[in-house]
């Protein structure tokens, strides 16, 4: 649940960024955008740079499952690096 719209959806976490589906919308958020994520309570954190404005917004989210959803976007920072680590 999207908690500054009270909008419910669904979020997918993939090896693009996060992927948010609403039932009037549609957002994706690039991993490159992503500056931290972090859960306080029930509530998922997400800082989203957007570079056209140089600034940084920050996403809430209620879910019953956030300290899941919050692992699954460091795990995927972990296996991004590390695949970067071992191209160069």
């Amino acid at each position: 649940k999207d908690l500054s719209t009270n909008e419910g959806g669904f979020l997918q976490v993939t090896l693009e960024g996060i992927g948010l589906k609403f039932a009037t919308r549609r957002v994706h958020i690039d991993l490159c955008h992503i500056r931290n994520c972090s859960t306080q309570g029930g509530v998922f954190l997400l800082e989203e740079f957007v570079p056209s404005t140089q600034e940084t917004i920050q996403h809430r989210f209620g879910s019953q499952m956030c300290n899941q959803i919050c692992y699954a976007v460091l795990c995927l920072f972990s296996y991004v690096a590390a695949s970067r680590n071992t191209s160069n």
